[in-house]
């Protein structure tokens, strides 16, 4: 399914970011990026500049809601755009895709900001396809090192810089995985630990990664 250019995604990636000491960081959804729990479910964000548009919020959030509802009907028979309209009864039940908010940026108000939830990383590949290719790949993984769907290989470093092996790793195996080729700011619900050498640091949850490589971030 394409998707509309209301959440055409503007993934945030940082350039030539050297590795530093790191502190902590909250997911900012104005900025644009990836967040994964360590439930492995997901969460991005989108900033679209509609300035000029001549579209009105109301007009933006029902295109929004049609596109996500219409996945989720194709994906899991669930006509749904948010788990807010989930009853009762339906309790336990998780959308493919949920629309979490839309609203304006209130620092600068041309810009629209959507956050979306993922029940699974596959969801998120699936609905982002489009983007993820302009981001220079195609793949993105999330499990645990002992059951990681994306055998762990390649050199890694811990996110001050100090060499690992990847037996040191391996012992780790209730430690959670992501693998992705593509270009992101990846912000995890935890420390990370691990990132495969091509991984930029920024802080001890937030890092970096570049087109068309294959990157690691493992987190505690």
């Amino acid at each position: 399914m394409k998707r509309k250019r209301l959440i055409a995604a503007i993934l945030a990636v940082a350039a030539a970011l050297t590795m530093s000491a790191c502190g902590d960081v909250e997911f900012s959804p104005v900025q644009g990026g990836l967040y994964v729990n360590d439930d492995h479910t997901l969460k991005s964000s989108y900033v679209e500049d509609f300035s000029g548009e001549g579209l009105n919020l109301d007009e933006l959030k029902s295109m929004a809601q049609a596109e996500i509802a219409a996945y989720n009907q194709e994906k899991a028979g669930l006509n749904y755009y948010s788990a807010q309209q989930l009853g009762e009864e339906q309790e336990g039940t998780v959308l493919p895709i949920s629309i979490e908010n839309i609203a304006m940026d209130e620092e600068n108000t041309n810009n629209l900001v959507a956050i979306l939830d993922y029940a699974t990383a596959a969801d998120y590949v699936t609905y982002n396809s489009d983007d993820i290719g302009t981001n220079g790949g195609t793949t993105l993984s999330v499990g645990t090192v002992d059951q990681s769907p994306t055998a762990i290989e390649g050199s890694f470093v811990t996110i001050k810089g100090k060499p690992v092996e990847i037996s040191e790793i391996m012992e780790k195996g209730e430690y959670h995985v992501i693998y992705l080729d593509f270009a992101a700011t990846v912000t995890v619900n935890g420390t990370v630990k691990y990132i495969s050498t091509n991984v930029s640091c920024l802080t001890k949850n937030t890092v970096t990664t570049q087109a068309g490589q294959g990157s690691f971030i493992i987190f505690k």
